[in-house]
């Protein structure tokens, strides 16, 4: 595998690069281009043209042992076939077929030691099938010909391969691996005749447009979902940071496995009643507000956090959730990566009904100074479960009930906390004459006032349906929005507690 650089060759060589170096050559025997290149010859070579025949060992060679080759021109050799261990998967003894751009033809096992010199490869006619992860983390590629004889794309194949300019699809296409496009910034064209996928303003979807399979990260704005699809793929929309907002549409029933993770430009979003199922991580990482139509059947919101219908389950939360957070006493299950990024988040308060928090539930949640838990016996965490990731214990106050702290201290990933006080409550008790509701005739709304420091102040009505939320800064008036004749609950948090106030609209 090609290593860095900088670690091999002194200054004097990588300068070597800034002029260009070509070589021909005719391979006869497939897996001797290696014995046909000098030493020289291997450290300079910028631009290689090969003819002949040529197999897994060969694209080892060119990946591991050229240094410095950036433009590769194998459109006039024949792809044999190989099995052994001296191939492109490293040691591992691999049969790779002829026709195909082996498994890791010029891909990276890991991003550490990333391809960052390939820039173009043009490959044979009579290529069938791009490998797994043949060209994963060649992050400065700008130009590969996907030929019209490719049948099969595999999975990773082009997965961080952020410089690409254009990808073209041809009509032989028929299959598409997972993450085949995973972090790539260009737009997706697919040749109207092609019977399996389709595209539309780059963005790529099977033949009858019923499946997004992926939109391009660099496309900026806002986007409705057409009204044909029925699921999003697995990472359709990851790491879109561009994405302001989604429209997504009554038809979809399934969003795939981080469907929308690490869209950190989107300030919200409808799940609508449709949705039947949702694979796991779907919004992991995103700034958006999750709000969950009341019709939906399986899944359910409230202040932004995504929930199963019945509230047993807290799902995922936002990384724009802020300041203090009580997790619903109807939550028994913290799912996996649940808090995960959300660095805003001061304190949260975990209610004795819950008996399982999932793998790096909290994971990177950095600024929590506090952590109230009502449980007078610890959760039973796994040492390897991650679940306090990057949150300072030494800062980080945990709050226990009294006669519990023992335990708590001699629990797996609790202990590791260094400061762990007992309450009585776990959790004090906010004066109720600090805070004041009262209408406003003039705007047909009602004012909070009276609430000091950082605090979440939120009304909902007597179904638990969030209808206002915001984070607020200080002693101020708060104009709720207009509410409708009826009967409301108002949340107001703070780091002295929390309170609620019954509002009664005539």
């Amino acid at each position: 595998m090609k290593k860095l650089i900088t670690l091999i060759f002194s200054l004097s060589i990588i300068l070597i690069a800034q002029s260009q170096v070509s070589k021909t050559i005719n391979v006869t025997t497939a897996g001797t281009l290696s014995t046909l290149l000098t030493a020289t010859e291997k450290s300079t070579i910028t631009n290689l043209t090969v003819t002949g025949n040529i197999d897994a060992r060969d694209f080892k060679t060119m990946r591991d042992s050229l240094i410095l080759l950036a433009d590769v021109d194998i459109s006039e050799t024949v792809l044999t076939e190989y099995r052994g261990n001296k191939g492109t998967n490293d040691t591992i003894t691999t049969l790779y077929p002829a026709f195909e751009i082996p498994v890791y033809a010029f891909g990276s096992k890991s991003l550490l030691y990333n391809d960052k010199i390939l820039h173009s490869i043009i490959i044979p006619s009579t290529t069938k099938s791009i490998g797994d992860y043949a060209f994963q983390f060649c992050t400065n590629l700008t130009t590969i010909n996907i030929v019209s004889s490719v049948t099969t794309i595999g999975k990773s194949a082009f997965l961080s391969c952020t410089s690409l300019s254009s990808v073209s699809i041809p009509s032989s296409v028929i299959k598409i691996g997972e993450s085949a496009f995973l972090l790539v910034y260009c737009s997706i064209n697919v040749d109207t005749s092609n019977p399996v996928f389709s595209s539309i303003d780059g963005v790529l979807f099977n033949k009858k447009q019923s499946a997004l399979i992926k939109y391009p990260i660099n496309k900026v704005g806002s986007y409705n979902i057409p009204n044909t699809v029925d699921s999003i793929s697995s990472q359709a929309f990851f790491r879109c940071s561009n994405l302001t907002a989604v429209t997504i549409p009554a038809s979809v029933k399934y969003i795939g496995t981080q469907a929308f993770s690490y869209c950190s430009g989107m300030n919200s979003v409808i799940v609508p009643a449709s949705v039947l199922s949702m694979g796991s991580y779907v919004f992991m990482s995103s700034n958006c507000f999750i709000i969950v139509d009341d019709s939906n059947m399986n899944f359910s919101s409230a202040e932004g956090i995504l929930f199963d219908k019945l509230k047993t389950k807290l799902i995922q939360c936002p990384t724009s959730k802020a300041a203090l957070y009580n997790i619903p006493v109807s939550v028994n299950s913290i799912g996996n990566m649940a808090f995960r990024d959300c660095n805003s988040l001061t304190s949260i308060k975990i209610p004795s009904s819950i008996t399982n928090i999932g793998t790096s539930a909290f994971f990177n949640c950095s600024s929590l100074s506090s952590l109230y838990v009502l449980s007078p016996n610890p959760i039973v965490l796994p040492s390897t479960s991650n679940v306090f990731y990057n949150i300072n214990n030494a800062s980080c106050t945990l709050y226990v009930p009294i006669g519990s702290k023992a335990k708590y201290q001699s629990a797996t990933l609790w202990k590791d906390f260094q400061n762990i006080v007992e309450m009585s409550t776990a959790v004090p008790t906010l004066s109720d004459k600090k805070v004041y509701l009262y209408p406003n005739p003039m705007t047909e709304s009602f004012q909070i006032s009276g609430v000091e420091g950082t605090s979440t102040v939120s009304v909902s009505d007597l179904n638990g349906k969030t209808l206002f939320s915001k984070q607020v800064l200080g002693n101020e008036n708060i104009s709720v929005v207009k509410l409708p004749k009826g009967r409301y609950i108002a949340k107001i948090i703070t780091a002295e507690g929390t309170i609620e106030r019954k509002i009664i609209k005539e």
